[in-house]
């Protein structure tokens, strides 16, 4: 279990945050839960997270402040970050062309449950463990 790569869900909603973790179960991973930005950003801290699926909309701290306080601690700007949302790009082009470098890929809900899992698994093989 020590072996297998963590990735941390980060969605304020209860069942689509149970319905990632059994994705991401089912595909040989560690899922580590964190119901809103918040409790993300606290976990991240901890170290050991390999790869981060995000939620732009939560009550908390919204995806995109959570994503650039992410990427600007040393600690953690290394760690891929999935984009997993209900907004389309067009809902807020200006945060996704400012912050394009920052993020490895953007899913829009609901997301094809195999390219998301294909997505994860090319970005961890590269990852340092």
């Amino acid at each position: 279990m020590a072996n297998k790569k963590q990735i941390l869900i980060v969605e304020d909603e209860p069942g689509t945050l149970s319905l990632i973790e059994q994705i991401v179960m089912r595909a040989g991973y560690e899922p580590v839960l964190a119901r809103g930005g918040r409790e993300a950003l606290r976990m991240m801290q901890n170290g050991g997270i390999d790869l981060v699926l995000l939620d732009l909309k939560m009550k908390d701290i919204d995806g995109w402040t959570v994503l650039m306080t992410l990427k600007a601690d040393i600690q953690s700007s290394h760690v891929p970050v999935i984009i997993v949302t209900g907004k389309t790009p067009a809902e807020h082009r200006a945060q996704m062309n400012n912050l394009a470098g920052l993020y490895e890929d953007y899913f829009i809900k609901p997301f094809e449950i195999d390219e998301l899992v294909a997505r994860i698994a090319e970005l961890l093989q590269d990852s340092p463990t």
